[in-house]
């Protein structure tokens, strides 16, 4: 029963760091698309910009990180051998 608790905590640290990851990279986008569009006067491309920017790269940063999770999950053909 503990061992299945931990695997249920692990599994909601990892769906929060990546829905966190996903929204600082957002507010990132949002952040310098605000700040140029203020020094440029470019409104509001840059939001528009700089936000779609942020979200791809979020959404790339998640993609890798389901890489490396499905990776650590799949069993070791190492065992497998019978050495």
């Amino acid at each position: 029963m503990k061992h299945e608790k931990r695997i249920l905590l692990d599994m909601i640290v990892i769906a929060a760091s990546m829905g966190m990851t996903l929204f600082v990279c957002i507010c990132t986008g949002v952040f310098i698309g605000h700040s140029l569009d203020g020094f440029l006067g470019t409104t509001p491309w840059g939001l528009i910009v700089f936000s779609l920017l942020g979200a791809v790269s979020g959404f790339w940063t998640l993609y890798k990180k389901a890489i490396v999770l499905m990776k650590d999950d799949k069993p070791s053909d190492k065992n497998d051998s019978g050495k």
